[in-house]
């Protein structure tokens, strides 16, 4: 049984249709937990009767005794899960995630075929990028590969996060099997209960673990990037759910373990939570982080802060501790570009391997976020025979029986 659970804070409404996507695609082997976070009332009302009037024994509503920030949020709520279900495997859901039509279905046989084995997956996304919206899609496979945890510590330690991809096992694109959330509370005292929830679990379950699996295919979307905590966090964007997050977290430390202790910028919360890890007793040996690879990927987020000042202010911070400016970052972020690249990979990778069914138009900007995402679904990528963006993970492919495949997942490419 797949327990699905979905934490959220003050958006009801995507919260719902969330739920309501996951039911509509899973059968009577799935269960969908929302825990309510929020701080009205009137938000928790309106969540608690829309599941409520759902009518779905599948779908169960709860809430925190209090208020919890973000991190305690989802340690909670997963315990909760634990506890209150029989499932075998546990994934956490953004509220902002919606399942394509037999994704679910799809991504729950991926998990069949080896149960014991954490199992990570892709996401298209929906961009917001001035008042129009990019459909971001991966290219992908369809193919289920083995990769080391190994490699994911090692790429860490280089200060190359984003090389890992879609296959990195942060806790929000993953299956999750029971015992792996069982081992890694016995080692670490709670499950995800840190600076950031994602990457926490990401570098614990790699202190435990030798592999995992990746399905090379995106069963799912994430669209309301402008509700995203981590692009609040990355653009300082005031007003946003970053403010909330630093409420909620208090006067507590934060990033503290971090090479550069305290500095919130960029992916410098993963290299806490690897510092973290790194200092147990628990697991394997994580090597010492690389100076000048970490300097440079954290440099990488400049671009995304919109404030002039600010932005200047943390690359003061970069060049004190030793980061040389070798090309000058473009001044706004690139949401645009994202896709941009994506599509081009994509028509690259087509084109050298043979296959001539043409792609949909090139970057698709469209007018609202509904119809970049009735795109994503209509609209396919065609599968690759190989796909260079995982390279560098260094996969295996898994042999799996085809015919177990969901229609129309069965194909491969």
């Amino acid at each position: 049984m797949l327990c699905l659970l979905i934490p959220t804070r003050n958006r009801p409404a995507l919260a719902i249709e969330a739920a309501r996507s996951a039911l509509a695609e899973g059968g009577s082997q799935l269960r969908v937990l929302v825990s309510d976070n929020s701080a009205s009332e009137e938000d928790v009302r309106a969540l608690e009767r829309d599941c409520r009037d759902t009518g779905d024994a599948r779908l169960h509503y709860m809430r925190p005794p209090r208020e919890l920030a973000l991190p305690a949020h989802w340690d909670w709520a997963l315990e909760q899960a634990l506890a209150r279900t029989d499932a075998t495997h546990f994934s956490v859901q953004y509220d902002r995630k919606l399942w394509k039509p037999g994704g679910l279905s799809a991504l729950w046989q991926a998990c069949l075929f080896h149960p014991e084995i954490l199992l990570s997956f892709q996401n298209d996304v929906v961009l917001p990028t001035g008042e129009r919206f990019v459909c971001g899609q991966v290219p992908g496979t369809g193919r289920l590969y083995r990769l080391a945890c190994e490699r994911v510590v090692e790429l860490t330690a280089r200060g190359m996060i984003p090389e890992i991809g879609h296959t990195y096992p942060i806790l929000s694109n993953c299956v999750v099997p029971r015992a792996i959330f069982d081992r890694i509370r016995a080692a670490f005292g709670d499950l995800c209960d840190s600076a950031t929830p994602d990457a926490a679990f990401s570098y614990r379950f790699c202190a435990l673990e030798s592999r995992f699996h990746y399905w090379d295919r995106a069963p799912a979307l994430v669209r309301a990037f402008g509700l995203s905590n981590a692009r609040s966090c990355f653009s300082g964007i005031s007003g946003g759910t970053w403010d909330d997050f630093v409420r909620l977290w208090g006067d507590k430390p934060y990033l503290e373990a971090a090479p550069i202790p305290g500095l919130n910028l960029g992916m410098n919360v993963c290299f806490h939570e690897y510092a973290l890890v790194r200092s147990h007793a628990a697991g394997r040996h994580f090597p010492a982080i690389d100076r000048d690879g970490y300097l440079r990927e954290i440099s990488r987020a400049l671009p995304y802060i919109e404030d002039a000042a600010h932005r200047e202010k943390m690359r003061a911070r970069l060049l004190e501790h030793g980061w040389r400016e070798e090309v000058s970052p473009p001044s706004s972020p690139p949401w645009p570009g994202i896709a941009r690249q994506l599509r081009r990979l994509a028509g690259r990778v087509l084109r050298s391997t043979g296959l001539r069914r043409p792609l949909p138009p090139a970057d698709p900007t469209l007018a609202s976020e509904a119809e970049a995402v009735a795109f994503l679904i209509d609209h396919p990528l065609p599968l690759l025979s190989h796909n260079p963006q995982i390279e560098i993970m260094e996969p295996v492919e898994v042999e799996t029986d085809r015919s177990m495949w969901p229609e129309p997942w069965r194909k491969q490419g």
